[in-house]
């Protein structure tokens, strides 16, 4: 089975189509309303179980109106369960091109080592996460951008007020965009540990992550990192980032800590915070989805250096990650 390329133009293509729809139905309905304005009949009396308009002088062509007004409203529905859909297949079919076998036999025809196939892994994970990310924010909102044009577009000629209002609209949604796009770019971005320690660079990133204090953390260390390997040190800083990324935007926690202990043999990485928790099942099943491709990722890491990585929820409740690596991992 193949999967979907989100960031394709055929996909791109697609939702913009089921955009334009629903801005297309949406204008009619707006129009539809300026009409029954004009001829003295508000929302608030349509929308009343009791109004009738039979008494009007324009009674047929005001209930023409609202007839097709109701059948506009039906379709808007319905076109938004369509895009509802089309997204769940997507993340279906996203998941299953990168956890089928079909996908695993390609690496193994190619005689690509063990160690070689989870970095190609890791880096196919992260491009779908991406990808992802890029849709469910900038893609979503610049797409959203264009349809609000095209309406007020249309609502020049015919309702002023209502452009104001739109425009202001789109002023916040570019904010908004140019923001997730500072915070995608900073996420990317490599840290510096020839002038900041793991620590202060996990702080750092938590720091601008984390500025409206949403969670309280805190990130503590015991031992010395200081002849760590690069490559150790970037795997754990990627673990870190991912887990704090995810606390901010699932777990719906106040609270965060972030500790590592670094002894002579093993290094462990402990983060916890105060959520909502994490279904167990699903990742030792194997289970995770499109939301979780963080989760994965952190695995793959925690692996490719020869250690483990662990998840669950205490009873206590909130949720709890712990990765252990070698300190000196072999083969790296």
């Amino acid at each position: 089975m193949r999967g979907l390329d989100i960031s394709s133009t055929q996909y791109l293509e697609m939702n913009y189509f089921i955009d334009s729809l629903m801005t297309d139905h949406e204008a009619f309905i707006l129009y539809i309303d300026n009409r029954l304005s004009s001829l003295g009949i508000s929302r608030e009396d349509y929308e009343n179980p009791d109004f009738s308009s039979k008494d009007h002088p324009e009674s047929p062509l005001i209930n023409d109106l609202l007839d097709k007004r109701r059948k506009m409203s039906e379709t808007i529905t319905k076109i938004g369960l369509l895009k509802e859909y089309y997204l769940n297949l997507l993340s279906i079919s996203e998941f299953v091109l990168y956890n089928s076998s079909e996908h695993k036999d390609d690496y193994s025809e190619m005689n690509i080592s063990g160690q070689s196939y989870r970095k190609l892994k890791i880096q196919e994970l992260e491009r779908s996460k991406i990808s992802s990310d890029l849709h469910d924010s900038s893609i979503q909102i610049l797409t959203g951008l264009v349809h609000k044009c095209e309406l007020i577009q249309k609502l020049l000629d015919i309702d002023v007020s209502r452009v104001k209002i739109e425009i202001s609209s789109v002023i916040e949604d570019l904010k908004r965009s140019i923001s997730d796009l500072r915070s995608l770019i900073f996420n990317l971005r490599a840290p510096s540990f020839m002038d900041f320690s793991l620590r202060e660079s996990i702080e750092d990133f938590c720091s601008y992550k984390n500025k409206d204090r949403k969670v309280s953390v805190v990130v503590l260390s015991e031992g010395d990192e200081n002849d760590l390997l690069p490559i150790v040190k970037s795997n754990l800083y990627r673990i870190c980032q991912e887990a704090f990324s995810n606390i901010l935007s699932h777990a719906d926690a106040s609270r965060a800590k972030i500790f590592i202990r670094y002894s002579t043999d093993e290094i462990l990485l402990n983060i916890t915070d105060n959520g909502v928790g994490i279904d167990e099942e699903l990742f030792l099943n194997n289970s995770l989805g499109k939301k979780n491709f963080g989760l994965l990722i952190m695995k793959e890491r925690a692996e490719i250096l020869g250690g483990r990585f662990e998840v669950f929820s205490p009873e206590t409740g909130g949720t709890e990650i712990r990765v252990f690596i070698p300190r000196f991992p072999e083969g790296v």
